[in-house]
């Protein structure tokens, strides 16, 4: 290190492919010389505009746990250095990402070599072009961050497997008053009757009890009844549900019951007479056939059959579309009364009562593209964990912890490359012998070491790899929204989990700002009766209450009559 005074050959080498490929860049003393200021770390690169940073981390005295360069070390003195790097390191890192850098960690592995230095630069080079200072995130962050209001709405609302009231959350901060949310868990409930003081929860079950409901609701209000929300279980149709569309079987007639939840909205209509009804589910919804009368129909088109009194609205949406970082597809079901003023105008000018999209994957007319995962959590500059450790892998908000893994679980998540969307049963490299690349889709090297940095199982004695689907052991991709956030987000082998750069799962915070719950959103229930794993599923189960949120503008809208106002007045 003390002749070290220059910069190193891997790190020479990858340089001067950016600028082949025309990214130009300072080094760090080029920084501090052209702005002034020092940056944490002394970066190898630096890209002012883009506020991104590369470190070439040499795999010796950065403590590199693929190739082990330093686990032959005997001293302890040189065993305390390694680990103060690796430590020095993490607190770097997390410096620059809350001060709003992009930070990219290059080990010496991944460019020392001519084999392998094009695929690092082939991976990095568009994640550093994609990089900007794009704010269309903004409204999104500025939703999620946002003071608890003090007011309640002006319109009433009943919600129907309302879970925690998530998804009602968004209608309320839209201007609906809440007046029954019925919810048959009791923690659940709990939780939702803590966040929502002033309405009253019904903790049973919604089939069977419209009349209940009904009761509750004239007990407690003498005004009619605005929106009438119901957001049911989801797993029948789910794709994450094993038996879905399978016959005749005990689990299959148990998952029809499932699908039939939606139609609970309409006896509890014809007690109310809700001005509109809201609706929402996997998009199987829309095609899904229920047996009702001794015959089988779409569930879409039996609930228009029971509703006459109501136009029917049903749309396939993906959240992405509206600037919330996260790809989730829903089906959303609308019926508005058909004595509604706004009717005649929305079916004359082919209006729809949901929002209009604001961002696309391809934009055009104005539109803002999706808003990337790397962008979400790099504006949200959320505290570095790893699940090397306990105490890595908890930071100081008490919802920002992930799962520790074991040794070789935790060489699968941290062998797959950063930034890289790869999965881990594409780890190449043997851990025993150092060989590259070892056969896709084998569980032994050529050495007859086991192929530990693959999923792997114990089979009578014997290591098999897990038979996982393509998605299942990734990471995200970083250049685009994050995956469905679902209920088993902490599951390493569920689809694209990993998180893109750390080794780790997302936390139930991450995974809570994804479904854009807001932060004064109180969980105290959950975490004085130890059940934090419950506020993982009840997040992975919502509809993001940003959109909630926006459709609760249209709909606020709609009932109020400035639909009907000529624009510009």
């Amino acid at each position: 290190m003390v002749n070290n005074r220059g910069r190193t050959t891997p790190e020479r080498a990858f340089a001067s492919a950016l600028w082949r490929r025309s990214l130009r860049y300072l080094t760090y003393r080029g920084y501090k010389s052209r702005y002034g200021e020092t940056l944490p770390g002394q970066p190898d690169i630096v890209f002012p505009r883009k506020r991104v940073v590369v470190f070439v981390d040499g795999c010796f005295w950065h403590g590199c746990r693929e190739c082990g360069k330093h686990l032959g070390l005997t001293g302890q003195t040189w065993k305390d250095k390694i680990e103060t790097n690796k430590a020095r390191d993490l607190r770097v890192t997390a410096q620059l990402r809350n001060a709003g850098w992009m930070v990219f960690r290059i080990p010496e592995h991944d460019i020392s070599k001519k084999s392998v230095l094009p695929d690092t630069v082939d991976r990095v080079v568009p994640l550093i072009r994609a990089a900007s200072k794009d704010e269309s995130s903004r409204p999104i962050r500025d939703f999620v961050l946002r003071s608890k209001p003090t007011d309640s709405g002006s319109m009433t609302a009943v919600s129907l497997f309302s879970g925690a009231g998530l998804s009602d959350m968004g209608y309320a901060l839209a201007g609906f008053q809440f007046v029954i949310q019925v919810e048959k868990n009791e923690l659940r409930a709990s939780i939702g009757a803590t966040n929502f003081p002033s309405s009253r929860w019904l903790v049973d079950d919604v089939q069977g009890n419209a009349s209940r409901v009904e009761a509750a609701y004239r007990k407690s209000t003498s005004r009619n009844l605005d929106l009438l929300l119901a957001t049911p279980p989801c797993q029948g149709m789910s794709s994450a549900n094993p038996s879905r569309g399978k016959r005749q079987t005990p689990q299959a007639d148990a998952q029809e019951q499932k699908n039939r939840l939606m139609l609970e909205v309409i006896p509890v209509a014809d007690l109310l007479q809700p001005r509109v009804i809201v609706a929402e589910n996997v998009r199987q919804v829309l095609t899904v056939r229920v047996e009702y009368g001794g015959k089988k129909e779409r569930l879409i088109d039996h609930l228009q059959e029971k509703l006459p009194n109501y136009e029917l609205y049903h749309h396939t949406l993906n959240v992405a579309d509206y600037g919330i970082p996260q790809v989730r597809n829903r089906a959303l079901v609308v019926a508005v009364r058909k004595d509604e003023p706004c009717l005649k105008r929305m079916v004359s000018d082919g209006l729809r009562p949901w929002p209009s999209p604001t961002h696309a994957e391809h934009p055009a007319d104005g539109q803002h593209a999706w808003i990337s995962v790397q962008d979400w959590m790099t504006a949200m500059r959320y505290e570095p964990l790893d699940a090397v450790s306990s105490e890595t892998a908890r930071g100081d908000d008490p919802l920002h912890f992930v799962p520790v893994y074991e040794s070789d679980r935790y060489g699968q998540v941290s062998q797959i490359p950063t930034y890289s969307g790869r999965s881990a049963f594409e780890n190449d490299t043997c851990v025993s012998c150092g060989h590259w690349p070892v056969k896709a889709g084998s569980i032994l090297c050529a050495c007859g070491s086991v192929m530990r940095n693959r999923p792997y199982v114990e089979r009578d004695g014997q290591p098999a790899l897990i038979k996982g689907f393509h998605s299942s052991y990734r990471r995200m991709r970083p250049d685009r929204p994050a995956c469905t956030v679902t209920t088993n987000s902490s599951h390493v082998g569920s689809d694209f989990k990993i998180h893109p750069w750390e080794n780790r799962v997302l936390s139930i915070l991450e995974c809570a700002d994804l479904q854009t719950v807001p932060r004064f959103y109180d969980w105290a229930q959950a975490r004085e009766n130890r059940r934090l794993y419950l506020i993982r599923n009840l997040v992975g189960e919502a509809f993001p209450t940003y959109f909630t949120y926006l459709h609760g503008l249209v709909l606020a809208d709609l009932l109020s009559g400035s639909i009907l106002r000529p624009d510009g007045e």
